[in-house]
């Protein structure tokens, strides 16, 4: 491999296969298919949340193995996001990277906060407005690398707090910024402007469909921004995602539902969407098992419930939770207690219209796309999230030897 090899990855969050073709004007996204490989098809983890899910995607882990096995840490007061590199409980392509010498950059990638030990250009996801509101330039400076300092003061203004997809457009031009003025040898960066209109506006709005094609744009202007830096020759773009979408119309309190049936004090829902992890106190699991599969196909919208078990064996989930339940197919679930159990959702509601968090093997699910030095023109049906970190790992000359096969999207 050259040693002068460079890698964009850029994981557009939620979009599919169904997406692009929707949108119909996206002419970066079609250029990378129809030039390079092309899986519309990714299996991906459970549960299908945006920060497991990236785990993944930079550790080549399951979320039992790498730690992060929901959005929010359930162990932890107030349920803060898990944000930070060192949540990871496993070694990621970041810490490969540099340990054989490369440069990184990090521009809001999930499950990347603080890592300045490892990431040499960073601008960490923002979890929560309450962390900004009052200074946005302040904690933006505060918690990137200070080498950055000009660039995001220069692109500030394009922010309205964390709305989209201002917060996409101001973090796309960092990137690009990043990319001409330092040419970091890999750069990861992550616009969810798709996902937010999804959960807002629906799958098939068009709004969304907007956001897909202002996706592209991003895309176009970090492959410009290669150009202009001199390094697109040498440069291999990978864009993907994470999950998709299912539509929903209504959403379940379980811990309602507990309460009510005097469960309550002894089983805890931690909702993930379209699932929920459930913890078990003072019960007997054979008991609460029991409990459970009772619930299934009633109005508490459950349609299967996993074993520790089963979540082990078959998605190498695992942590404190005993179970997991999956909704059916147009139910999301809420932690909420002391309120109705059921609540009709309409586009005026927080992610009234689709969200995820579903089994991997239910459609529409993630994609990925590579093109540049070395990679066949191919299109796969399918492959594992699990196979592309050791991907990133191959196109920058370094073999990962504990982790899945790469994917196979390479000439030799």
């Amino acid at each position: 491999m050259p040693k002068d090899r460079r890698l964009v990855v850029i994981s557009i969050d939620a979009l599919t296969d169904d997406d692009i073709r929707r949108a119909g004007d996206t002419p970066n996204l079609d250029s990378i298919r129809e030039r390079g490989a092309y899986i519309p098809n990714i299996n991906g983890i459970y549960p299908s949340l945006t920060h497991p899910c990236h785990a993944t995607i930079i550790t080549g882990r399951t979320p039992g193995v790498h730690g992060i096995v929901s959005n929010e840490d359930f162990s932890k007061p107030g349920r803060p996001w898990f944000n930070d590199l060192s949540d990871l409980k496993s070694r990621s392509v970041i810490d490969c990277l540099k340990g054989c010498g490369k440069t990184v950059a990090s521009c809001r990638w999930p499950v990347t906060a603080n890592g300045f030990d490892r990431i040499d250009y960073l601008i960490p996801e923002i979890t929560s407005e309450t962390l900004i509101k009052d200074d946005i330039l302040g904690y933006y400076l505060d918690n990137s690398s200070p080498i950055l300092k000009d660039i995001i003061e220069e692109h500030i203004v394009m922010l309205d707090l964390k709305s989209q997809p201002e917060e996409d457009l101001f973090s796309t031009a960092c990137a690009c910024e990043i990319l001409r003025c330092f040419r970091p040898d890999v750069l990861f960066t992550h616009p969810a402007c798709v996902d937010t209109y999804k959960h807002h506006t629906g799958i098939r709005s068009s709004k969304t469909l907007e956001m897909v094609r202002l996706a592209d744009r991003m895309v176009g202007d970090l492959i410009q921004a290669t150009r202009d830096a001199g390094t697109f020759e040498s440069t291999v773009f990978v864009v993907l995602s994470d999950h998709g979408h299912n539509e929903l119309d209504r959403e379940i309190a379980l811990n309602e539902v507990f309460r009510r049936d005097g469960k309550g004090d002894r089983l805890v829902a931690d909702e993930c969407g379209h699932s929920a992890q459930i913890y078990v106190n003072g019960m007997a699991e054979s008991e609460a098992f029991e409990y459970l599969q009772s619930k299934v196909g009633d109005e508490s919208g459950i349609e299967r419930v996993f074993t520790k078990e089963e979540l082990r064996e078959r998605y190498g989930t695992f942590g404190a939770f005993s179970f997991m339940v999956e909704s059916d197919a147009h139910t999301q679930f809420s932690n909420a207690i002391g309120t109705e159990i059921e609540t009709r959702l309409t586009v005026d509601d927080h992610h009234g219209c689709s969200t995820h968090g579903h089994m991997p093997e239910k459609s529409p699910k993630p994609i990925f796309m590579a093109a540049g030095p070395n990679i066949a023109h191919r299109t796969i049906t399918e492959a594992s999230m699990l196979q592309e970190a050791p991907t990133f790992l191959k196109v920058m000359g370094i073999e990962a030897p504990d982790l899945e096969t790469p994917l196979d999207i390479f000439r030799d």
